[in-house]
């Protein structure tokens, strides 16, 4: 390699080693403006409190919505309810949760049955109605000397001959 090149090549090995020092430099800057880990791992515990908190009180919405809808009052058991500091509202603990759910199962299984009470009355209103339809009198019906000329061809000519031709 001819002595040009080994000076190109010290002073761009020279040009990194510069850059390398520059960026350790501006990277330690960087941490010490940064705070502390201990500081940020306590704010992040207190979001994800916070975060949590606020699922619970979503959860108890939805579940007071789905209740309210089926006409359920909510328990005043103080077992059942907490408050949540950062919000200012109550929500139900795993404890309160629970009994809404066995409340809201009970008033859908009362309904249910209420529904299949009515199906029970109702099937043989049905089955009476068609058994009376069914039954009418053979003379109601017309006989093969009534039926119009165009039907007797149809029958005549059509798939169902054999069967009518009894």
């Amino acid at each position: 390699m001819p002595p040009f090149g080994k000076i190109l090549a010290m002073i761009s090995r020279h040009k990194i080693q510069k850059e390398k020092a520059n960026i350790v430099e501006a990277y330690r800057a960087y941490l010490a403006t940064r705070p502390p880990l201990d500081e940020v791992l306590g704010e992040m515990k207190e979001g994800l409190e916070q975060l949590n908190h606020l699922d619970e009180l979503l959860f108890t919405k939805a579940l007071m919505q789905h209740a309210v809808r089926l006409d359920i009052e909510f328990p005043e058991n103080p077992g059942y309810w907490k408050f949540v500091e950062p919000f200012g509202e109550r929500a139900l603990t795993p404890t309160g949760r629970n009994a809404v759910r066995k409340m809201i199962d009970v008033e859908k299984a009362r309904r249910l049955e209420v529904k299949f009470r009515w199906l029970k009355l109702l099937i043989p209103i049905i089955t009476a109605l068609a058994a009376l339809v069914g039954a009418a009198p053979a003379s109601s019906w017309p006989s093969r000397n009534e039926i119009p000329r165009f039907v007797k061809r149809r029958i005549r000519n059509g798939p169902l001959r054999r069967t009518l031709a009894k």
